[in-house]
């Protein structure tokens, strides 16, 4: 009996952890799709610096920044922190011609 009680334990334990997983590899989907969208809405614009910040759906925190440079071009970057204990980053940044 207590070998079968262990080895649900295991597997409660287990299933856990691929819970938690899961729920991580979902909150950094949208916050790549996130950082895509924001770059691609950021590239149609003209060569104006701009910056922003924005929080959104689950506790996304959105930062994004237009920098014009010296040779005509910009560098647009956009970082998105989720999750609560660890917090994660995901950062998508281009360089574009004026």
């Amino acid at each position: 009996m207590m070998l079968v009680a262990v080895g649900v334990l295991s597997l409660v334990g287990a299933n856990a952890v691929f819970v938690r997983r899961r729920n991580e590899a979902r909150q950094r989907l949208a916050a790549v799709a996130a950082a895509t969208n924001r770059v691609a809405r950021l590239s149609s614009n003209g060569c104006l610096p701009t910056s922003g910040s924005v929080i959104g759906p689950l506790g996304m925190t959105e930062n994004w920044a237009v920098v014009l440079r010296d040779n005509a071009t910009r560098e647009i970057a956009d970082s998105v922190r989720f999750g609560a204990h660890p917090t994660h980053d995901v950062v998508v940044r281009t360089r574009l011609p004026c």
